[in-house]
């Protein structure tokens, strides 16, 4: 009757212990794997929202930059530092002007209408940072998810700025998704209904319809946050456990076989079903064979745990001369008396330790709270300094912007003289142009005059020898003459004989007188023109000279035209060159001006930041003594503790 009674009772405390062991075992086992996906799936919104973060800066970086600006080789510099990431295909800057960007292609604008991609108009209708389904990047080919962030200029939207995830790169999140090494690990949108990315690739993109284990529990998935169920695998049975991933709304889900899963619980239940029956026969044999001897080692066993629940630990150890269950038990006690010994003991000098640690905790605590008192003391001296910097940015605008316009002033002076000189090297120019031909002339004039002279000396030479002709004809008409009168004379001698002969000779006289006469005309003319041609050499002797000179003049005169158009011309290059570098100081100066209003803008966010700073400082400071007032507590619980402890006799 004992026996059987203790066999029952054996069971059923065997089995009620079976199954609130493994109701214990099946709610930390469902714990621990929503545990395990909230946490990776936390690992996946940071990397997530790392990314948008960067897009993010990205879009506030753009924002900043003048809708007008033409500086395109600027743009692409910034987008390419923005892009230096290998899990990124490419990062484009889209404008509602229709003005496009890209990290690898760069300008494409007019190549696309950018304005009307379904990542652009999604963002823009969102109003905040988005995160595409997978698709196919036209430009590329490759399968890309698109991270996509509008900026507002002027009250709407200016244009987005977006960056492609590489969906290897979500395969790779998507196989990092495991429960304790085991499962298969997938991304989920449960808004589109699609698989994003699972550790089985061919199922990247398909319907959660098309995959039995999602779509019965699909809504329920969209619903709630994070859970778990158990359906059928493929024809194995598997636990899937689903958490949100924020930034998205995407879920992370892990799915493991349910064997390996509650693999403790299976050794479990064996293990209990085997105690149970060898309790049940133990109890039983016991029970039949030594129920006296049972009950006067029980009695004494029921006397030990008295001791033991009164704090007496200090007792010799029971002896009991038997190798059955009864010297087993009495083992068991003295065994669980030393082990109750050694635990009260360690857990004295843990409260011991305990509550050493809480006072240099709170020690630490005070240290911290003044430690963040000081910092929020130095912020705030930071901000107030930042506050001084946007004084003297103001002002240095401001001087900037003076000093800028004096130099476009200076500037637009100087392309005005660069104009003149470029006149007055036109008109130098014609200058030297005319001085030539006048010079060409000149040796022109000077060669017919050196020809005239020759002309005329050649004329004087002629008359020199007409003279002489003269001076001969002269000659002969005088020999002419005294032959005629003695002809004559001989004449009268002859008589009337010679009258006739003597009309002759003195025809032949006259002649010889006329002919003497014209010889002395001739030769005075001659003479004349012998005068005049002497006078004409000298003249053209004295006009050739002058012509040299002139020429002469002429040719120097065209020489320092040539030196004024070589000074005329490097002047009319240095006021260019002047031009040109008072342009490039002008368009230094206008970056200066931009550059000092970056600086402006920059320090106003760096003083509301200090004065962030400062409050988180405060708060770190509040925490701080909230720790030191928690580890005043833990240190009064560990000295409780150790009270109680010091209760049992060791």
């Amino acid at each position: 009757m004992l026996a059987g009674v203790a066999g029952t009772i054996m069971a059923i405390v065997s089995v009620i212990g079976y199954f609130t062991a493994s109701s214990s075992l099946e709610r930390t086992v469902e714990e621990e794997i929503i545990s395990e996906i909230g946490r990776q799936s936390s690992q996946a919104n940071d990397w997530l929202n790392a990314k948008g973060q960067v897009v993010i800066a990205g879009a506030s970086v753009f924002k900043q930059i003048p809708a007008d600006s033409t500086d395109l080789a600027k743009r692409h510099e910034m987008v390419a530092q923005i892009a230096d990431d290998n899990e990124v295909l490419d990062n484009i800057h889209a404008m509602e002007d229709g003005f496009a960007m890209a990290w690898h292609d760069g300008d494409l604008t007019g190549e696309g209408e950018w304005t009307k991609r379904p990542w652009y108009v999604d963002a823009k209708k969102a109003g905040h940072i988005i995160y595409t389904d997978p698709y196919q990047d036209v430009s590329s080919g490759s399968m890309v998810v698109t991270i996509a962030v509008p900026y507002d200029r002027k009250g709407a939207v200016g244009g987005v700025f977006s960056e492609d995830v590489k969906m290897d790169t979500l395969v790779e999140q998507a196989k990092g998704i495991k429960f304790q090494g085991e499962g298969k690990g997938m991304l989920i949108n449960p808004e589109s209904n699609i698989i994003i990315a699972s550790a089985n690739e061919e199922e990247n993109l398909t319907s959660m319809d098309d995959n039995p284990m999602l779509k019965a529990h699909a809504a329920e998935m969209k619903s709630n946050d994070k859970g778990f169920f158990v359906a059928d695998d493929g024809g194995e049975e598997c636990v899937v456990a689903y958490a949100t991933i924020p930034v998205s709304g995407w879920k992370a889900v892990v799915s493991a076989p349910t064997s390996y899963v509650y693999s403790q619980l299976r050794t479990l239940k064996i293990t209990y079903s085997i105690l149970t029956l060898f309790g049940i026969l133990l109890i039983v044999f016991a029970c039949l064979k030594f129920s006296t001897r049972i009950v006067r080692v029980v009695e004494s066993l029921a006397d030990r745990v008295k001791d033991m629940s009164n704090g007496v630990l200090n007792q010799r150890p029971l002896h009991v001369d038997s190798e059955d269950e009864l010297g087993q038990l009495s083992d068991d006690v003295n065994q669980m008396n030393e082990n109750l010994k050694k635990l009260i003991g360690g857990v004295k000098k843990s409260a011991e330790l305990v509550a050493a640690s809480s006072e240099e905790l709170t020690a630490s605590a005070h240290q911290a709270a003044q430690a963040a008192t000081n910092v929020a003391e130095t912020v705030t001296e930071v901000a107030e300094g930042m506050e001084k910097q946007l004084v003297n940015v103001d002002g240095t605008r401001n001087n900037v912007d003076s000093v800028s316009l004096d130099i476009e002033n200076m500037t637009a002076e100087a392309q005005e003289v660069a104009a003149d000189t470029a006149e007055t090297a036109d008109a130098a120019r014609q200058g030297e142009e005319l001085m030539r031909k006048a010079t060409q002339r000149m040796q022109g004039i000077e060669q017919s005059v050196r020809q005239l002279e020759g002309v005329v000396r050649k004329l004087g030479d002629n008359s020199q020898q007409i003279g002489q002709i003269v001076e001969t004809i002269a000659s002969i008409a005088d020999q002419t003459n005294l032959l005629a009168l003695n002809a004559a004379i001989e004449a009268a001698r002859a008589g009337d004989a010679g009258r006739g002969f003597s009309v002759v000779a003195e025809e032949v006289r006259k002649l010889a007188e006329q002919s003497s006469m014209a010889a002395e005309e001739i030769k005075n003319r001659i003479a004349s023109v012998q005068s005049d041609t002497a006078a004409a050499v000298t003249a053209m002797q004295h006009g050739s000279e002058e012509v040299q000179h002139g020429a002469e003049a002429v040719q120097g005169v065209g020489v320092q035209f040539t030196k004024i158009m070589e000074m005329v011309s490097g002047i009319e290059h240095k006021m260019k060159s002047i031009s040109k570098s008072a342009t490039t100081v002008a368009d230094g100066t206008r970056n200066i001006v931009k550059a000092v209003d970056d600086i402006d803008d920059v320090s106003r966010v760096t003083s509301d930041h200090t004065q962030t700073i400062s409050a988180a400082a405060e708060e770190q400071s509040a925490s701080s003594e909230e720790i030191a007032s928690a580890s005043q507590a833990l240190a009064s619980l560990a000295n409780n503790l150790s009270e109680e402890t010091g209760r049992f006799k060791l």
